[in-house]
């Protein structure tokens, strides 16, 4: 029985001194933290050198003021926001918190009280473009005025955000204080409204014009966007605008081909495509809540065990060069041919998986990448489908405006010069069931993207 208990003692105190042991390896492999890589150090050149844009030209500025108050001046309240998210980027964290609080308010522009009539239209064209096709019907006509005069003053403001020439947004120290993007996008269901009725009025010229501003605005914010949030956004806003769009065109008959917005005949550029300024962008908010995060780690006074013999293994710069080594490859492969760009992205994914050596150094912040850093492919692949709406939209017109009738529509989708499936190289498709044109879009939902007949 001695012997046994003595065993045990011995095999109980071999593997402290094994743990031990372990633990002052795993101590020495993690004494220091890396300095900035390569690509961290680009991504932060990236940011640093955007192009300035003085505030009278900056749509950022002044959709940071779209949400003042009813006959105040969305410039003011712009600038002031603007200010703040300056002051907060050169704040210390033990100054962040009362900047924040300091952050001038802004709210959403909406009708203060929507008839269930404008409301139902205004949910049938949010989401599915099929639904919103089947409610622009004469009873829609009446509806839409309505609702235009309901939120004319959010119509306004929205006309006056996409005349402005340029993009820069300041991307703030806390994630907490990016802005709403509430208002521009219900201004632009707005212009869009307001499009469609022009074209049913045979007003080709507004149509053209409303068109043409909406879309080089949002282009324009795509190409400079600084954040995923500011590209997913313009993503979304572009989408909508060819859908609707190709809705509104469809009302001037014979005479939409002359009304095509010069815009809607440019392919997006590989510089729309490219998502190098969102993650510079999006690293900039990484290193803050990183450094706030181990910051308030070390100063913690009720910090558990388990925390403190943590601490040792999170190092905050070699997280963020993990960050910045996979957006880098992201970036990279954002602006790969149509044709792989899917492939392209599944290796981005693949390079991000560990060996098991590399989890000895920086373990904690490994698994803090591993649990925060979801796929960004979509992002990408989203952005990728902005052609393929454009190429189906402009073929909609043409073809419409042709006399092509929609029992021909297929035929006609594969005669030589019509517009191809940037992803396959193929024909659009006709889908019969719809009376709409299809591409191999990345979008699951099924009312988006098609482009109605």
């Amino acid at each position: 029985m001695s012997r046994g208990l003595k065993a045990l003692g011995w095999t109980v105190t071999g593997l402290c001194a094994l743990l031990l042991g372990s633990y002052g390896v795993l101590l020495l492999i993690n004494a220091r933290d890396e300095a900035p890589s390569a690509q961290a150090l680009r991504l932060e050149q990236v940011y640093r050198q955007r192009p300035a844009v003085a505030d009278a030209d900056n749509g950022f500025v002044y959709l940071l003021g779209m949400g003042a108050p009813a006959g105040e001046d969305p410039w003011t309240l712009g600038r002031a926001r603007q200010a703040a998210l300056t002051a907060m980027d050169a704040a210390s964290h033990a100054q962040l918190s009362a900047r924040q609080a300091a952050m001038p308010a802004a709210t959403l522009r909406t009708a203060t009280v929507i008839s269930p009539a404008v409301r139902a239209l205004s949910t049938a064209c949010d989401d599915d473009y099929l639904q919103c096709a089947h409610a622009l019907n004469d009873d829609a006509a009446l509806v839409a005025t309505q609702w235009l005069a309901d939120d004319a003053e959010l119509l306004a403001r929205y006309r006056t955000l996409i005349a402005l020439p340029a993009w820069r947004e300041t991307v703030p120290a806390d994630v907490s204080q990016l802005p709403s993007y509430q208002n521009p996008m219900q201004g632009q269901r707005l212009l869009l409204m307001q499009t469609w009725l022009a074209a049913r009025h045979g007003d080709a010229a507004s149509v053209t014009q409303w068109l043409q501003q909406d879309l080089r605005f949002w282009r324009t914010v795509l190409r400079d966007s600084d954040t995923l949030i500011g590209k997913s956004i313009a993503t979304a806003a572009l989408t909508r605008h060819f859908a609707l769009g190709n809705l509104a065109l469809r009302e001037l008959g014979s005479g939409q081909a002359a009304a095509l917005p010069p815009e809607w005949r440019v392919p997006l550029g590989e510089d729309e495509r490219d998502f190098t300024r969102p993650l510079a962008g999006e690293l900039r908010l990484v290193q803050a809540s990183l450094r706030l995060a181990a910051l308030e780690s070390a100063q913690a006074p009720d910090a558990t065990l388990s925390d403190r013999l943590q601490r040792p293994f999170f190092k905050p710069q070699a997280t963020i060069n993990l960050v910045a080594a996979a957006d880098a490859e992201l970036a990279q492969a954002s602006v790969a041919p149509y044709d792989v760009l899917p492939v392209a992205l599944d290796r981005t994914a693949a390079a991000a998986d560990f060996r098991w050596w590399q989890w000895l150094f920086n373990p904690t912040g490994r698994v803090v990448m591993t649990l925060g850093n979801a796929s960004y492919s979509g992002y990408v692949l989203r952005v990728a489908d902005l052609e393929g709406a454009r190429r189906a939209a402009v073929e909609a017109a043409t073809l419409r405006a042709r006399g092509v009738p929609a029992n021909a529509v297929a035929q006609a989708l594969l005669a030589p010069g019509a517009r191809l499936d940037p992803y396959t190289g193929g024909p659009l498709r006709w889908d019969a069931d719809a009376g709409a044109i299809r591409f191999s879009s990345h979008d699951p939902r099924p009312g988006r993207p098609l482009f109605v007949y």
